[in-house]
């Protein structure tokens, strides 16, 4: 089916169905209204007015997945004095509040305990609120028939339970003096969603469905493409066609993870497309899927984190062309490896990129380009990011830059006085100039071929820094010149010196002249 066929399959699905509303999740809140007097006259710890106050459930939930209790208008003196332990019918139990919330008055609070909850109740100080159980001395036991010892910490303890029968919150002061009250409590009751297993996942068979996750599970061997599943709820969808469709999760405040599978059992999945973010990091999740006409593919809607449960809408739709999103320019140096990625948005499948600089190639799957450049220069590339919709095009601009020379010649010369003398600075990368700094009397450096020549004329040494430059940056090395004595004629294999001395024939020579002179002036 092309994609004009698919877009008007989503169009009538759209017209006749409107909305599919997903598998929600099932809760029910039951409430006591019973005033609770706490810290009656006796001996500490003291049992409230009512020991327990209770809360029958009846409910068609068999299996809470969560479970939170409220307590509405709680005061007291001192709420670090308070204890407080919560049984379900099943015999499961949770002391959930206990010596927190400071020494001072609380005023009148509501307070709920969710194991989602971000933090537990300060030490020091009790405000209105959702916190996570709050105990700071798991030791402290309360009066009897409260039980002596409870089966978890979080209220994690009661999922997988049956919640139906009598609920018992036993409440007890541990310090005598300071009296409170509790305005009544309540219970909310959530079940998984319908569609929380493969097995009894929902059909999607709309273009738009609203879902939940809350109150979701993960089963034994789930697969999941980020980490451990957690809370994850699945749709069954038949392709109508072969052809490509884009799945996205929006209109959700929780960061979703998306996955889609084939196979029959949750044992024997086999993932055929994943994302996690489709744009900001923690946010909606996206893809593309190349469907082929009559599969059945499983639809896995999870949430990142333990925290991230919630509704969310479920879309499918055909692709629309991509929007290069890349940035314009880019820079790299001689010798140097990098990596450009084309990024586009509507779900390219794949990429393309012409015109690039030596020494790089472009991944067409990933839209990588990378290499190592071996030539300078500013390159216009052409790039495209496509999908069945059609082709995006753009460009960037990639310039890439000399490596710093490198100064390989050797770190020092010598010449002698009064002799013509030569050095050439060498380097790597193509320099464009030369410098030196202090050099001999009478040498000198050309700033264009690196020569330092000339003839000195005056003996001794002389550390001098020599310079190369490109584009790309100077490089610096210290060279040391020595300037030796004056040169001298070759010496015959009788002498012993090769100086112009007397002991040379020259200065013989030399001296029989000076007094054949002084003796003709006589």
């Amino acid at each position: 089916m092309s994609i004009s066929r698919a877009a008007a399959w989503l169009r009538a699905l759209m017209v006749l169905l409107a909305l599919g509303v997903g598998a929600a999740a099932q809760a029910a809140t039951f409430t006591s209204s019973s005033l609770v007097t706490i810290n009656e006259p006796g001996a500490a710890p003291n049992k409230a007015s009512l020991y327990p106050t209770t809360i029958n459930v009846s409910t068609v939930i068999t299996s809470a997945s969560s479970v939170t209790i409220t307590l509405n208008g709680l005061s007291h003196a001192r709420p670090i004095d308070l204890d407080m332990i919560l049984v379900s019918p099943a015999g499961r139990s949770i002391k959930f509040l206990s010596d927190v919330g400071g020494s001072s008055s609380s005023g009148t609070v509501t307070l709920t305990f969710d194991d989602n909850a971000s933090s537990t109740i300060p030490s020091n100080v009790m405000f209105s609120g959702t916190y996570r159980p709050s105990v700071d001395f798991t030791s402290e036991t309360l009066p009897s028939p409260a039980p002596f010892s409870t089966t978890g910490t979080t209220m994690s303890t009661f999922s997988g339970y049956d919640p139906n029968g009598l609920w018992r919150l036993y409440i007890s002061d541990d310090t005598i003096g300071s009296t409170g009250s509790l305005n009544g409590w309540s219970l909310t009751i959530n079940a998984s969603p319908a569609n929380d297993n493969l097995a009894s996942a929902a059909v999607l068979a709309s273009a738009l469905i609203t879902g939940t996750n809350i109150g979701a599970t993960s089963e034994i061997g789930e697969p999941r493409g980020v980490g451990i599943a957690r809370a994850s709820v699945w749709w069954d969808w038949t392709a109508p066609s072969t052809a490509d469709f884009v799945f996205e999760t929006s209109a959700t405040s929780i960061d979703t993870v998306l996955g889609i599978y084939t196979g029959s059992s949750v044992g024997a999945l086999t993932q055929v497309a994943f994302n996690d973010d489709r744009a900001a990091v923690g946010g909606p999740s996206g893809l593309i899927l190349s469907a082929t006409s009559g599969t059945v593919y499983h639809i896995q809607v999870d949430g990142y984190g333990s925290a991230d449960v919630g509704t969310f809408d479920l879309t499918v739709s055909v692709p629309t062309t991509p929007t290069v999103t890349s940035p314009t320019t880019a820079s790299g140096t001689v010798g140097t490896a990098m990596t450009y990625q084309i990024t586009a948005s509507n779900y390219p499948t794949s990429y393309s990129a012409s015109g690039l600089p030596p020494g790089f190639t472009v991944n067409t799957t990933t839209g990588a380009i990378s290499g190592t450049p071996t030539a300078a220069g500013t390159f216009v590339v052409t790039i495209g990011a496509a999908n069945s919709a059609g082709n995006g095009p753009g460009s960037v601009t990639l310039t890439i830059g000399l490596s710093p020379p490198t100064i390989t010649s050797s770190a020092s010369a010598a010449g002698a006085l009064g002799a013509a003398f030569s050095y050439d600075i060498t380097a790597t990368n193509t320099p464009t100039g030369f410098a030196a700094g202090s050099l001999p009397p009478g040498l000198s450096v050309n700033t264009a071929t690196g020569r330092i020549s000339g003839t000195p004329t005056k003996s001794g040494t002389w550390t001098s820094g020599i310079f190369a430059t490109n584009t790309g940056g100077t490089a610096s090395k210290a060279l040391t010149i020595t300037v030796g004595g004056a040169p001298v004629a070759a010496a015959s294999s009788s002498d012993d010196s090769g100086s112009c001395g007397l002991g040379s024939g020259l200065g013989v020579l030399l001296l029989a002249f000076l007094m054949r002179t002084r003796v003709s002036r006589r």
